[in-house]
């Protein structure tokens, strides 16, 4: 018995794309376990370290620190000429303090509550970063 051309064509391509699918499938549904708050901070000198980068972006965009302990929140930048050069945490009353292109800054914060979310953003708003304390 012979298969017509088209019946076989189909699922030739049903074989060759379906596991393709099923590994982009696993791929998110694995991110998905990981994404959101999956940084965790280090301890230096009595201090919580909240890090990220302000470059095209923040990264890591989501962090997760502990709640209850002071924390320095600690920005790198790096040839870093858009808008994440001014950037905004208005509840640590972090205001459009202006990043230089090259650098490192600190800013101490007080102690947050489990729950509390800080957001930060860019001048522009497009880009920003969250830290969820836990």
């Amino acid at each position: 018995m012979r298969v017509p051309k088209r019946i076989f064509y189909r699922i030739a391509f049903l074989i060759a794309v379906l596991p393709l699918i099923a590994i982009l499938a696993f791929v998110f549904i694995s991110q998905g376990e990981k994404a959101g708050y999956e940084v965790d901070t280090k301890f230096e000198n009595g201090y919580q370290i909240i890090e990220f980068t302000a470059k095209n972006g923040f990264f890591p965009s989501s962090i997760k620190a502990k709640a209850g302990v002071e924390s320095k929140i600690r920005v790198k930048t790096f040839n870093t000429y858009d808008c994440t050069r001014l950037l905004n945490i208005p509840k640590v009353g972090i205001n459009n303090v202006e990043l230089d292109p090259n650098g490192i800054y600190e800013f101490i914060i007080s102690p947050q509550k489990p729950g509390e979310v800080l957001k930060g953003s860019c001048s522009t708003g497009a880009n920003v970063v969250e830290i969820k304390f836990v």
